[in-house]
């Protein structure tokens, strides 16, 4: 990475020079300080062109390259001294895609800006362009990774789904908002249900990620709710509980009994005993085995799947 500094001369402007300083007004808003306070020149069809224009320096910084090893040049640069966010790289690689850059040297820009590598790092920049307004807001706020955005984008594809977008609080955490995005859509691949169905299931909800949860598992829920009727009927006493794994991946379970002293203790054991005792009597079924648990499912549903 070579530059080198010579006197301004009225050189020709690229027409790439409104969108670098459209994309250091942005670093400069972003970090809080100025970054580049000079033009940039590099040398196109034997003639020297200026593609980043400051008409207060009488100076330049001369890289004697083509336009797009220029450019990268200038792009490494910026990255010495700051870490760009995805709204900063995105806006990167529309400008280097003004300039012809193919799928190589795209892949090398990748590798400077932080971007996903090679094709799949393609395929996620060409389905951003398409993003509309909410999901891309949504996404260069930080509130959804840019694979469960692109996700939800192709799951309705050539549909308002910032409808669906708009039901999602800006409150809840990076972590939650990305569950809901992939339970929606999950969701929707699977009931065939479009965005304005969607609306009408989510809209209003209180717990919308309770309730994606719900939607994308239905089975899930019907077993979660039949256990917890189980551990109901079982008429453990109060200050003690059953521990189980929520996602009955393991059949195992764990017995939790508060206590004061010896003789409560075993006063509470008892009781556990009589209770289980007389639920085995009446002949009800066990659903701590999970085949019992299961057996109205076609399948055990992974809610981590």
């Amino acid at each position: 990475m070579s530059f080198k500094i010579i006197k301004n001369d009225n050189f020709k402007v690229h027409d790439l020079s409104d969108g670098i300083n459209e994309l250091i007004k942005l670093i400069n808003l972003q970090s809080g300080s100025l970054v580049i306070q000079y033009s940039f020149c590099c040398r196109e069809n034997n003639e020297i062109i200026t593609f980043c224009a400051n008409k207060n320096n009488e100076f330049s910084f001369f890289s004697d390259t083509d336009i797009k090893t220029a450019f990268i040049n200038f792009i490494k640069l910026l990255t010495n001294e700051n870490k760009f966010n995805i709204e900063i790289s995105y806006k990167i690689l529309l400008l280097a895609e003004k300039i012809s850059f193919n799928d190589d040297e795209l892949f090398e820009l990748f590798k400077v800006v932080n971007w996903q590598s090679y094709k799949k790092g393609k395929y996620f920049f060409d389905l951003m362009k398409d993003f509309l307004p909410g999901l891309m807001n949504m996404l260069f706020n930080n509130k959804i990774s840019l694979k469960e955005a692109c996700y939800f984008h192709q799951t309705f594809i050539n549909q308002n789904y910032d409808i669906i977008l708009k039901e999602i609080s800006e409150r809840l955490s990076y972590s939650v908002t990305n569950e809901i995005i992939r339970n929606i859509a999950d969701y929707s691949k699977k009931s065939l249900k479009n965005s304005d169905e969607i609306l009408k299931i989510i809209k209003g909800s209180d717990d919308l990620l309770n309730l994606s949860v719900k939607l994308k598992y239905p089975d899930y829920t019907k077993c979660l709710k039949e256990f917890n009727i189980f551990l109901n009927e079982l008429n453990i006493p109060k200050g003690s509980e059953i521990i189980f794994d929520g996602n009955f991946e393991k059949e195992e379970y764990f017995l939790k009994i508060k206590f004061t002293d010896l003789e409560n203790l075993i006063k509470k054991i008892n009781a556990i005993k009589n209770n289980f005792e007389k639920f085995f009597n009446e002949k009800k079924e066990d659903k701590f085995i999970q085949k019992n648990l299961f057996k109205n499912q076609i399948k055990k549903t992974n809610y981590n799947e």
